[in-house]
């Protein structure tokens, strides 16, 4: 199994001694060492303002630890006694070898310098395909404009004068019998 890599953030009440700080970073570490992990590096920042309150505090102690083991036990119980401390406000644990793994696949798929004419060969013969695609259907295009405009009634013809308009739109039309007419 591969080692996996976590950063592990925690923020601690700002009513704590700086010592006190250090020493909850120290069990912290011991705990995860206990558990299996390798310690990677432990990183203490000094009292820094909240983004917003965290119970009934503005200001904390951020906290970084970074850890690597086979499986998430560390993690765990980290989070475990994080949620049972008054003194952790926030933690947040973050799985990190995915994205290194990530950039790392990425450098991979990068082209040398002397394959960019490679490449522009293959964006050539793209281009070329691409373009005979588009020309056939350039060729459909114009039988399917016709068929949409035989199912489109023809406008009606411009008229300057409205009487003369009226008088043109009654001549189209059929008469149409009313019920009295019917009747008689």
């Amino acid at each position: 199994m591969t080692m996996r890599r976590y950063e592990v953030v925690y923020v601690l009440a700002p009513n704590l001694t700086q010592e006190e700080v250090e020493q909850y970073a120290e069990t912290y570490s011991n705990v995860a060492r206990e558990l299996g992990a390798e310690i990677i590096s432990v990183d203490i920042w000094e009292k820094r303002k909240l983004a917003f309150r965290v119970k009934k505090f503005w200001e904390g102690y951020y906290t970084i630890l970074t850890i690597e083991e086979e499986a998430a036990d560390a993690v765990t119980e980290l989070e475990r006694r994080f949620k049972v401390i008054d003194a952790v406000i926030r933690f947040l644990t973050v799985r990190i070898d995915e994205e290194q793994k990530r950039a790392i696949k990425f450098q991979g798929e990068l082209p040398e310098l002397g394959d960019i004419e490679d490449l522009e060969v293959e964006a050539e013969d793209e281009d070329a395909d691409y373009g005979a695609t588009e020309k056939a259907k350039a060729e459909k295009k114009p039988v399917k404009k016709l068929k949409a405009q035989e199912k489109e009634p023809e406008p009606a013809p411009a008229v300057d004068d409205p009487a003369e308009a009226e008088s043109v739109d009654e001549a189209d039309e059929e008469p149409v019998e009313t019920p009295e007419e019917e009747q008689e």
